[in-house]
């Protein structure tokens, strides 16, 4: 397991395991803003793999807590 794993799945601990776009701003330790995050997962040019995470709770884009985990490991240095 690498650093940047552990450190990620540290700071999602205290976050629920799904999770709303709309909400993604009052996370612990996430480093992107409400917007700018919202824009990769729904935009023009969304990343294909937060796209094919993203479903929907009522009318509200969510995602689950383990793949968002994954997901900031691989784009992020801690």
């Amino acid at each position: 397991m690498t650093q940047n794993k552990r450190a990620w799945e540290e700071v999602s601990r205290s976050w629920p395991e799904i999770i709303l776009l709309k909400d993604i701003n009052q996370l612990e330790g996430f480093p992107y803003s409400r917007g700018y995050f919202r824009n990769l997962c729904t935009g023009h040019q969304a990343d294909a793999f937060l796209r094919e995470n993203l479903f929907r709770v009522g009318k509200f884009p969510a995602m689950r807590k383990q793949p968002l985990a994954a997901w900031l490991e691989k784009r992020t240095r801690m």
